[in-house]
């Protein structure tokens, strides 16, 4: 499983649970009215990066009314508050729970909007100012949206995780070439690194990084990547102590390439200097609890909790970030990439 920390597929799964809801109630045939009086429910999905110099909120409204839910859901004023209708505000909390600064975000629709159900490519968002203010790890922060029309207020707060660094204790070190092959040592290899304080869900992506060109055309792609997901690790502790350990076959990697590149007698590959990409993603402990909660049900009872930490509203306010680590392959690795029976079709050079 690759950890949700982009709230936009939450966001999709939220909005197809209400639009399951309003289309059940408009295949029912009564006698009677059953829309009742609209009453308007605020959803909320905010986390904070504070390795990112701007942060950005997403604030829908859910719908009701008469007619085809899917119509209504193409509508943008059905699921968008119109711009400056909202007073929406992030507070950085003292040591001593008190508010030391306030900063005021602003509205954005440069953004576009995926295609799906719901309206799009229009979408509102809630940004900070860039460089208005150096975010902070390890601090205590409040969400605060004020509605001008009806005067009612919103808010939540989270713990921002702590920061993993890119020194000698992680594995693999800066200065670490990797072997795939595990010649001379174990097959399988282990990344390893501390905890983040406030950090609870770490998930891990191999990046793998090369050019590519066509004999035939002479085009070049730079930076062309494929992922290789690792899955994810909880955390039994947020006190930032804990070693997280992934594990993997140092030889799936050639059987992975292989897997996601076509052979082709016209391509030409060759591997970045740095090739390997460790994309460390980590995040905050109510995060953690919103994406187990919202996991598919595999059992006879479908029914599940709802989970959200926002106050007068629904949704999620957490804490995420990530972690880029920029690794060499050593010789060994480089020529089995080139000649080895998995990936010598590929032609690597």
């Amino acid at each position: 499983m690759r950890i949700c920390l982009s709230f936009a597929p939450m966001l999709k799964k939220s909005y197809i649970v209400i639009l399951l809801l309003f289309v059940l109630i408009n295949s029912c045939k009564t006698d009677f009215n059953i829309i009742a009086p609209y009453k308007q429910t605020t959803v909320v999905y905010g986390l904070l990066d504070p390795g990112s110099t701007v942060q950005y909120i997403k604030i829908n409204k859910a719908f009701l009314g008469e007619g085809n839910a899917l119509v209504m859901a193409q509508q943008a004023d059905s699921i968008n508050y119109p711009p400056g209708s909202l007073d929406v505000s992030l507070q950085l909390l003292s040591n001593f729970g008190q508010v030391a600064q306030t900063y005021q975000l602003d509205t954005t629709t440069l953004i576009p909007k995926d295609p799906g159900i719901f309206s799009n490519p229009y979408q509102v968002l809630y940004k900070s100012k860039p460089g208005d203010v150096s975010w902070q790890y390890n601090a205590s922060y409040n969400l605060v949206i004020r509605n001008k029309s009806d005067q009612t207020t919103l808010s939540s707060s989270t713990l921002t995780v702590g920061a993993i660094l890119d020194t000698t204790d992680i594995r693999p070190g800066p200065s670490e070439p990797i072997n795939f092959t595990g010649s001379g040592g174990s097959p399988k290899y282990q990344v390893q690194f501390i905890a983040a304080t406030n950090g609870r869900l770490y998930s891990l992506i191999i990046r793998f990084l090369f050019t590519e060109i066509n004999i035939a055309t002479h085009d070049t792609t730079f930076n062309k990547a494929v992922d290789w997901n690792q899955g994810t690790v909880k955390a039994q502790h947020l006190n930032g102590t804990e070693q997280i350990i992934f594990e993997f076959n140092r030889a799936d990697f050639y059987t992975f390439l292989e897997s996601q590149l076509t052979a082709s007698p016209t391509i030409k590959r060759i591997a970045n200097a740095k090739p390997l990409d460790f994309i460390i993603t980590y995040a905050g402990d109510d995060l953690s609890t919103y994406i187990d909660v919202n996991q598919p049900s595999i059992g006879i009872i479908q029914q599940k909790p709802e989970y959200s930490n926002i106050t007068g509203g629904i949704g999620i306010f957490s804490s995420r970030s990530s972690l880029n680590l920029y690794r060499g392959m050593d010789n060994d690795s480089q020529d089995s990439l080139i000649n080895g029976q998995y990936t010598k079709s590929l032609n690597f050079q």
